[in-house]
């Protein structure tokens, strides 16, 4: 097989992104075929090279200017190739199942563009090996997720959500560049396979001194007025701000507190992009860009202590809030927010493998209740909230069934996948002796256990509480399809050992876990299960109400009083002053001098004798007091 067939991962979903924008936009049908064909195209490129062992193409040079070179360079070891097989994988199933949920939608060639932008997108940030490329597709994703978000942009909520995903991104997206700009300044380049070749032995050399003097003479090619020298600097304090700043790009699109307020509200987009964006993919780049960078983060032990803490907060504080949510798409929103601050915490106590192992398995049973949940909404004519629902597992059997798989994957049932890779979280904190975030992640999986159990009780159980769930929808295999292949690596995707293996390659080494860590798993399972099952079976109204958590510690209030009306007051002073000081005294004070200048100026050249005659002896006064004086 040619090597550079790789480059169709790339391609193709490009090129069908450009066909739905600029030739298929009256044929929502046909670009639906093309957007789903380049996604079957790349699933089938990921399974070929991966059965061939095709290597990856010679880089493709993209921005050569004077001591600066940006490469698209392809690397697709364990890491990447993991996530490609996610990617795609469930990018395929979520373009299929988009078939029949987005059947009679009125804009289906921007819709299905929008998915193909996405794929390209994500699939550049997968294999790019380079920092600089990173950040191209990293940005075209936010665009991508903009786009998707607010789909249904006459809907207000559906445009300020899209808005909210797209300004809270940037604020991550500013630090996460001044984090590759750290890079680039202190190493020379962007290149991550080059990174991880020169580190041993710069950190060798500054092992032997605690400050570093930069010089951009380093640098060959550059001109001597643009050269630079910078003062010695502190080793560890600067690696600290390269380690932050790229952890920001992460807070960003992982959603992580404090930027954590836009995942919530971008479930006003349709649930296929919440299944593919916002469970299994967008939101897990930013915890699969910290472990690919992860030798640069453990130059800083401060660094990874606060992204430890950040995620465990994270968890813990959306799992909360996840408890008392009514729509079905925001308590699987939550809960994204809370696994995703779980994967966090474990990179931040230096065990990006057993991250990356959540990351897969969170993906497969994420998207599957996701999914189910728009199979869910569609069959009950779009109705989200969860009291009015009831009764479904005998209206819909096969959504029941795997979206009752789904739930225990996530609350962490021994024997499914998610109990699994969640073991190897609470293993890893556990074995670097970082007991109190041990049992934070212990009380988050307590919390998900209760709250995805309650979810179940209420959305399938018991009787019918509204004439929707009497007559629901029926529901096409296009939807159903997706749904089952998605159980089956729910089920079984923590045996074996295999991710773990995949991520280690040769170095993989089996451990058993301390008895501790299955206690405090199976323990929160049984626990937060048999909570949830005594609180709400046969209830029909919520019985707990705690309005700290239903309104999510008011942390977007806050948001809304201090930045968003801080930055309204702000400009409206601002506005004043450029109407009563810039335009009213300035402006105006300049047009009367002008005027006067003006006036008299013309007063000077009148066509009058008498006014010529009297100036110039005016003139000739005054020279001549001039003399005398």
């Amino acid at each position: 097989m040619p090597v550079n067939i790789w480059w169709i991962l790339i391609l193709a979903p490009l090129v069908s992104a450009s066909l739905c924008a600029l030739v298929l936009r009256r044929w929502g049908t046909a670009c639906a075929g093309v957007s789903v064909g380049s996604a079957v195209l790349c699933f089938l490129v990921v399974l070929w090279g991966l059965a061939s062992g095709a290597q990856a193409p010679a880089q493709w040079d993209w921005l050569s200017l004077p001591g600066l070179e940006i490469a698209l360079e392809m690397r697709l070891d364990g890491l990447a190739t993991l996530m490609l097989v996610v990617v795609t994988g469930i990018g395929l199933l979520v373009h299929v199942f988009s078939l029949g949920y987005m059947a009679e939608d009125d804009a289906k060639w921007r819709y299905f563009g929008g998915l193909s932008l996405f794929m390209f997108s994500m699939t550049g940030i997968v294999v790019s090996d380079n920092l600089g490329m990173i950040f191209v597709f990293w940005e075209l994703v936010g665009v991508s997720s903009y786009l998707l978000i607010g789909h249904w942009f006459r809907k207000p909520a559906a445009s300020a959500a899209a808005n909210k995903a797209f300004l809270a991104n940037r604020i991550g997206d500013v630090g996460f560049l001044l984090g590759i700009i750290g890079v680039y300044v202190v190493f020379n380049t962007l290149s991550i396979s080059e990174l991880k070749a020169i580190l041993p032995e710069f950190t060798e050399k500054m092992g032997e001194q605690q400050t570093l003097v930069m010089e951009s003479q380093k640098q060959e090619g550059v001109a001597e007025q643009f050269k630079v020298s910078f003062p010695p600097v502190d080793v560890n304090f600067l690696f600290l701000l390269i380690a932050l700043g790229l952890f920001c790009g992460a807070v960003g699109k992982s959603a992580q507190f404090p930027l954590h307020v836009w995942l919530p509200d971008a479930m006003e987009g349709p649930t296929p992009v919440s299944a593919l964006i916002h469970a299994a993919t967008m939101v897990a780049a930013g915890v699969y860009l910290l472990a690919r960078v992860f030798f640069v983060l453990a130059l800083s032990a401060e660094a990874l202590v606060f992204i430890a803490w950040i995620g465990a907060g994270t968890a813990v504080l959306a799992a909360l809030m996840a408890t008392q949510q009514s729509d079905i798409k925001r308590v699987l929103a939550y809960s994204t927010l809370s696994q995703l601050g779980m994967m966090v915490m474990a990179v931040g106590v230096a065990d990006p493998k057993s991250a990356m192992f959540h990351l897969t398995t969170h993906a497969f049973f994420k998207a599957l209740l996701f999914l189910g949940a728009g199979a869910v909404i569609h069959a009950l004519h779009h109705e989200q909230n969860i009291w009015k629902m009831g009764g479904l597992a005998r209206k819909l059997p096969v959504v029941f069934i795997t979206f009752l798989i789904g739930t225990l994957a996530l609350a962490g049932c021994p024997g499914l996948s998610g109990f699994f890779s969640k073991d190897a979280i609470f293993a890893a904190a556990q074995e670097r002796g970082e007991m109190v975030l041990f049992w934070l992640a212990a009380f988050t999986a307590l919390l998900t256990a209760f709250y995805m159990v309650r979810l179940v009780i209420v959305v399938f159980l018991g009787e019918a509480r509204d004439e929707h769930v009497d007559h629901p929808h029926k529901l096409g295999w296009v939807m159903l399809g997706p749904l089952i292949l998605l159980a089956l690596p729910s089920l079984a995707a923590g045996y074996g050992e295999l991710i773990p293996k995949w991520l280690a390659g040769d170095n993989y080494e089996y451990h058993k876990h301390d008895i501790l860590v299955y206690v405090a798993s199976i323990g929160a399972f049984v626990l937060g299960s048999a909570g949830a099952i005594v609180l709400y079976y046969g209830k029909i109204k919520e019985p707990l109400t705690v309005s700290l958590l239903r309104d999510r510690f008011y942390i977007d209030e806050f948001y809304d009083r201090t930045f968003v009306r801080g930055i309204d007051v702000t400009a409206a002073l601002l506005s004043g002053v450029d109407r009563w000081l810039v335009r009213g005294a300035a402006v105006r004070s300049v047009t009367f001098l002008v005027a006067a200048v003006g006036h008299f100026c013309r007063f000077l050249v009148s066509g009058s004798v008498q006014v010529y005659v009297f100036f110039m002896a005016l003139g000739l006064l005054v020279l001549l007091l001039w003399n005398l004086l």
